[in-house]
């Protein structure tokens, strides 16, 4: 059976079908009318952590494959691009999982949560 995939406007990532002549991301959970990318809700209280990381992987992986050593992120950039509200700790939690031994945080402020976080990933060994 031949599944159709569509791309989520947002962050590029796939949705499903989820009923109802409705479409949802799997990784922002906005959901779209049928047949159209007209947002039908941009409820974004269900994104977690674990959803945010897959993000940023992506991300990463997209660094690699156009051949950079590391990539440079900011919080405020992935909470607009994933379409979010208020949701700045759960992107920033996100962004310190994502890191590994040799990746550095660029910039940050005292509360550790702003828009403003910058984290350095490097994606080639």
């Amino acid at each position: 059976m031949l599944v159709e995939q569509k791309k989520c406007n947002n962050c590029g990532g796939t949705l499903t079908y989820s009923g109802n002549g409705k479409w949802q991301c799997i990784y922002c959970k906005t959901v779209y009318l049928e047949n159209s990318h007209k947002k039908a809700s941009t409820e974004d209280k269900a994104i977690s952590v674990d959803k945010v990381y897959d993000y940023i992987e992506i991300l990463k992986k997209d660094a690699v494959e156009k051949g950079n050593n590391s990539i440079i992120l900011r919080s405020g950039d992935i909470h607009k691009d994933l379409g979010l509200k208020n949701r700045m700790p759960t992107v920033c939690g996100a962004m310190r999982k994502a890191m590994g031994d040799r990746d550095i945080i660029r910039h940050q402020t005292p509360s550790g949560n702003s828009s403003t976080l910058l984290i350095e990933y490097f994606v080639k060994e």
